[in-house]
């Protein structure tokens, strides 16, 4: 199931809690959100231990960039599912590390674990 939530053509960070609940109240009880994290190189996102899938989603702020992300391989600039500023990968039913980079600059991105109930 794909959870899609938009304001004004845009994700906000505000929709990644509407997400969370739509997940949530499918698949199991919210989890950590970090907030607001930046990246530039490759970095990983660590699942917490009874996770059961996530929400990711590359913030929309000033001179953002596209991030790259995979699960089970390395992202790099160019390698990797390509996430816009404001928007978001909606529910994605995978309990696995997540690397993430920004194709360039820096980026920031916040990740919503759905764990399960």
């Amino acid at each position: 199931m794909q959870l899609s939530i938009t304001y004004g053509g845009y994700a906000t960070e505000t929709t990644v809690s509407s997400l969370a609940a739509s997940a949530v109240g499918t698949y199991g009880t919210a989890g950590s959100s970090p907030g607001s994290t930046t990246v530039s190189t490759v970095a990983t996102i660590t699942k917490p231990a009874n996770a059961i899938g996530f929400i990711l989603m590359n913030l929309d702020v000033t001179t953002q960039a596209n991030v790259r992300w995979r699960i089970g391989a390395t992202a790099t600039t160019t390698s990797g599912q390509q996430l816009q500023p404001g928007r978001d990968t909606g529910y994605v039913p995978c309990a696995a590390n997540i690397s993430i980079c920004a194709e360039s600059g820096t980026a920031t991105y916040d990740v919503q674990w759905i764990l399960s109930s």
